[in-house]
């Protein structure tokens, strides 16, 4: 007889996803900055203030 197994929550498959994404990003924005790519620089800088901003599901 088997035990019954409680359903488990959804993790992600890399815990710290959140915290690489935004250090890439952050990279990213300083080396557009240095290379002189405005654009580039915007949209990274624009992606991570949205990925900072995003609440946190609560546990």
């Amino acid at each position: 007889m088997t035990r019954p197994t409680l359903p488990r929550s959804p993790r992600p498959p890399f815990p710290h996803f959140r915290l690489l994404a935004l250090a890439s990003l952050f990279l990213l924005a300083v080396l557009s900055l240095l290379l002189d790519m405005r654009e580039a620089a915007l949209a990274a800088i624009g992606a991570i203030l949205s990925l900072s901003s995003t609440p946190r599901p609560a546990p």
